[in-house]
């Protein structure tokens, strides 16, 4: 097995990386924790209190790296950003854990974006933790976001347990909103937690939730599946989708994130781009995902499991049907066929094939058959779950960690 200085520098070679373009004083010998935080245009005092509240014993295990990013901005904002550089650079929080900052003030206007801000934390706790010998974890964290007070503390636990990656638990703030903000961020958070409760209720193995402050990594890991993408939306789901085929993946219950509900016109969906749509009305997260594309789903990896290798003439006809309407995939999925010699390769082979987006692919081609439903119809079918819509949030939210891996 090779170590995390050679997985380093074997990603440096073959992947574009960021890491050298920014020099850092060199990390403690102890560092096995990154908490990586693109920020752009953002009052980042909320965030560092809050990180720097949590309970730690051991703060020289962990950095903060502060991704300062902008492209084209107005010299208000060029100011600020330099100002928040000089400020926060090397400064210790009120728990003793130092902040790194990376000011990169002139990203590309093409890339530039929270994924390519993502990528250039990412690609530097990756070479610090190389530095040190240690293949720990780096931990995505968003600007806007609060943290649970042992959120620095599980995380090291979390390290300590080799984890491949995370998906934390996470919450949204649902105190001192308006009543319009409040029904918009319930409506948003049940609508998301449907889709991966559903999925894992489907029996797909990689259900897990995709949320960009509230994901983790072994340094290992992110080296191997290429590092964070640029893309400028979406990063967080494509990114995890790399990482969970590679196994001792799992969510971790016992922090919880609490990204912001604001509205926000950067990115085409997210958060802030759910609470803009349903403002303007141009998205009602009312409306689910029919349930019965869930049970084709569930059909389907049945057959996976047991049938498919032995038999692919009896696939299920639905499926037939998409691969049909989709030849590269059709060519795709038959050559995965070809190539496992036996039932352990093969279920191994299709569930690295299987990802989220192939996945969301044939979701998307389903809903022309089977049209969205409203919310308390979706629930009560999959999970017997009804109430009102903070009842509903709740039940939701339980269920969510019940049904998780621990």
């Amino acid at each position: 097995m090779k170590s995390i200085s050679a997985l380093s520098q074997q990603y440096t070679q073959r992947f574009q990386d960021f890491s050298s373009s920014f020099v850092l004083r060199a990390p403690h010998h102890s560092l096995r924790l990154c908490v990586v935080i693109p920020a752009h245009q953002e009052n980042l005092r909320t965030t560092f209190q809050s990180l720097g509240n949590c309970s730690i014993h051991e703060p020289e295990a962990v950095e903060i790296i502060l991704v300062v990013n902008q492209s084209v901005e107005t010299e208000e904002w060029r100011l600020k950003h330099e100002e928040q550089i000089a400020y926060w650079q090397g400064r210790s929080l009120e728990n003793k854990v130092v902040v790194r900052v990376l000011g990169a003030l002139e990203m590309p206007v093409k890339t530039s974006g929270v994924g390519l801000a993502r990528k250039i934390g990412m690609d530097k706790a990756l070479a610090r933790l190389a530095l040190v010998g240690r293949d720990g974890l780096i931990v995505c964290l968003d600007a806007d976001c609060t943290v649970s007070k042992n959120y620095l503390t599980e995380l090291l636990k979390a390290e300590a347990a080799k984890w491949n990656g995370l998906s934390l638990r996470y919450a949204h703030p649902t105190s001192g909103l308006d009543p319009q903000n409040l029904r918009r961020i319930v409506n948003y958070e049940i609508w998301l937690r449907y889709y991966h409760l559903a999925l894992q209720w489907s029996g797909y193995r990689h259900y897990y939730a995709t949320v960009g402050s509230s994901m983790a990594v072994r340094a290992s890991v992110y080296a191997k599946v290429g590092g964070m993408n640029q893309r400028k939306a979406g990063e967080d789901f494509y990114f995890l989708h790399k990482v969970m085929p590679h196994g001792h993946f799992g969510q971790l219950n016992q922090v919880c994130v609490y990204p912001s509900p604001r509205v926000s016109v950067r990115v085409p969906f997210g958060t802030g781009r759910a609470m803009l749509e349903q403002e303007r009305g141009q998205k009602d997260f009312t409306y689910l995902y029919a349930p019965e594309i869930f049970q084709e789903l569930y059909s389907f990896h049945q057959w996976v499991q047991h049938h498919a290798f032995r038999s692919s003439s009896v696939a299920p006809d639905f499926w037939k049907n998409f691969l049909q309407a989709h030849p590269k995939l059709n060519q795709s999925f038959n050559k995965l066929l070809q190539r496992s010699k036996n039932q352990k390769q093969w279920l191994a082979n299709f569930w690295f094939w299987w990802d989220g987006f192939r996945l969301l692919k044939f979701v998307h081609a389903r809903q022309k058959f089977w049209k969205d439903v409203p919310r308390n119809q979706a629930l009560m079918k999959l999970f017997k779950i009804t109430g009102t819509e903070l009842e509903l949030l709740d039940k939701m939210r339980a269920l969510d960690i019940e049904r998780s891996t621990p």
